[in-house]
């Protein structure tokens, strides 16, 4: 039965992750453009308003219930359609479940 009961948590865990994972996306400042998974936790690529609201993001990605430390990797200044823009990537390294 804990062999289900594992299978069952490790089938789950992407849907709640990506659904906490948008609500902490800081509305109308900030979007992102890729999530990958990686073998330890996850790579996210978007786009931010300024510095400010990637910093806040990444604050907030270290309080979810499923990351365990969040580094930014890049964070450059990039013009989209006129409007000076923050484009960043983040690695997060994910709490295993038990």
């Amino acid at each position: 039965m804990g062999v289900i009961s594992s299978l069952e948590t490790d089938r789950l865990f992407p849907v709640r992750m990506l659904d906490e994972l948008n609500m902490l996306v800081p509305a109308k400042q900030a979007w992102l453009e890729k999530i990958t998974q990686t073998k330890q936790g996850l790579r996210i690529e978007g786009m931010a308003r300024d510095n400010g609201v990637v910093a806040r993001f990444m604050k907030d990605l270290e309080k979810a219930e499923f990351i365990r430390s969040v580094e930014l990797v890049v964070a450059k200044e990039k013009e989209l359609v006129g409007v000076k823009l923050q484009q960043f990537i983040l690695a997060c390294v994910i709490k295993k479940e038990t």
